[in-house]
């Protein structure tokens, strides 16, 4: 796939428009090739969100010229929007990617859901030479904000775009194991401050839910524990609930299924001894685990999280401790339909989708083995309580909601003590099934009832809903 064209992206005028034509005949043929070959070639996709990003970014760039000449805002404003086409290309092909499947963003033909007034699309574009920063807002107004590297932090200098994905490891490796601020000062200063003051919508508080888009670099941060260095507050204590996406065009689907009641299946590995055993439990473990294993390995808190969250869903059946195996689970699933499926369990995303899993009492269920188990269900939430996303499997919890047409998924960046998600997750449920928040809000409300018992961001912040944010 030729890409020398863009190596003239930075130019003006007439060679700037040529290679914009130029990458909008191509982008024609890549669609044509992917129908026809994609499926039979695995790097296809990958070269398929090179090309993509570069589509972005040369028209990042025209609408950043058309802005500085003064040119009319419709031509910045249709640059701006074709870059996120190609952001939103990009995603899908990196989803098809992880999944090596080319027909998991093929979803049914539905009418396309608007964005809410206090709701705002916000793509963070990681690219070789600089930091793009695109909002887009209900009235379908576009802006754009654009950092070139260095970006200054003192010892947290970013230079290229490697030094970025290194130091977003380094902030989520902090924030998961201590209370320092450091960087989530930094990243709040290059994420979030640079857009305050481009729109009146943000300057006036009018935004309550950021949809986040991120570049893959960018995907395991906790942009909840982001800190404003001014105000000494944490992103959603200033208001902002959040719900990062794998991209929109996926999501913003109005599902018109006939509404029925809530019926929930909630799953949970309880622990019957006092202490935990801490035998690791990865990929290289037996793929039948021994009969004390549930006792052993159990989570301590399991049982009440499952109590908990059963008194906000009336209609509900458990499966907890010896009876959570995965045969009486894939009878339940046969004989019921659920819009709820709750996992109180061990488990990992990696960032092979082959190597994913979480454990039931007798067995550890690949990913693919439970997206087969789940395949017949139309899912309101999954949730994932005490399972951990491997650095660089981010896109996996991010998209099987995409895959198994699950409209949203609730899981975690990493392993949370169990008394802290016991209680988050009773919070959670409560928010949204008693007091009908949004899940977005009802995920935000949960995290400020820790932050006010003085709970620190490893125990919150990790946690992050994918998809639907609605109720």
């Amino acid at each position: 796939m030729g890409m020398a064209v863009g190596e003239n992206s930075e130019s003006t005028g007439a060679k700037q428009q040529e290679a914009i034509k130029a990458y909008g005949r191509a982008a024609g043929y890549l669609e044509e090739a992917r129908k026809n070959y994609a499926s039979t070639t695995p790097t296809f996709s990958k070269d398929g969100e090179a090309f993509y990003l570069e589509c972005a970014d040369l028209h990042l760039q025209a609408a950043s010229k058309a802005r500085e000449k003064g040119n009319s805002q419709k031509e910045e404003q249709s640059s701006l929007q074709t870059a996120i086409n190609s952001i939103e290309l990009r995603n899908e092909n990196g989803l098809q990617n992880y999944f090596e499947d080319e027909c998991v963003t093929k979803r049914r033909q539905q009418d396309k859901q608007q964005l809410q007034e206090d709701t705002a699309l916000f793509y963070p574009v990681v690219l070789s030479d600089r930091l793009e920063l695109v909002l887009k807002f209900m009235d379908g107004t576009i802006v754009q904000k654009t950092l070139r590297y260095p970006l200054n932090g003192g010892q947290f200098t970013v230079k290229n775009k490697n030094d970025l994905a290194n130091l977003v490891e380094t902030f989520r490796q902090i924030t998961e194991g201590s209370q320092d601020r450091g960087l989530a000062e930094k990243f709040y200063e290059w994420l979030i401050k640079p857009i305050k003051p481009t729109t009146e919508q943000l300057l006036r508080g009018e935004i309550k839910t950021l949809l986040i888009i991120p570049s893959r670099e960018l995907l395991s941060i906790p942009f909840s524990a982001l800190v404003n260095y001014e105000s000494e507050k944490y992103l959603i204590e200033e208001g902002y609930a959040i719900a990062i996406l794998p991209n929109w065009s996926l999501v913003a689907m109005v599902d018109n299924r006939q509404k029925k009641e809530d019926h929930a299946l909630l799953n949970g590995l309880i622990q019957k001894q006092t202490t935990i055993n801490q035998r690791s439990l990865r990929r290289d473990d037996i793929q039948i685990v021994d009969k004390d294993f549930c006792q052993n390995e159990g989570l301590q808190f399991a049982g009440q999280e499952i109590t908990e969250v059963g008194k906000m869903i009336t209609s509900n059946e458990v499966l907890l401790g010896k009876q959570f195996t995965t045969e009486e689970m894939k009878k339940k699933l046969k004989t019921a339909n659920y819009s709820i499926i709750h996992f109180s369990t061990h488990g990992e995303f990696d960032k092979n989708h082959e190597d994913s899993f979480l454990y039931t009492c007798d067995k550890r269920l690949s990913l693919n083995e439970l997206e087969e188990i789940l395949q017949d269900q139309e899912l309101n939430l999954l949730t994932f309580s005490a399972c951990e996303t491997a650095l660089g499997a981010e896109l996996g919890l991010a998209g099987i909601f995409v895959k198994e047409g699950v409209k949203s998924a609730l899981g975690s960046l990493w392993k949370v003590d169990d008394e802290s998600t016991q209680l988050l997750m009773s919070n959670f449920y409560k928010e949204w099934r008693v007091n009908k928040l949004s899940k977005a809000q009802a995920l935000r409300a949960s995290q400020m009832e820790l932050i006010k018992n003085h709970k620190g961001p490893s125990r919150w912040a990790g946690f992050l809903l994918t998809g639907n944010w609605l109720p």
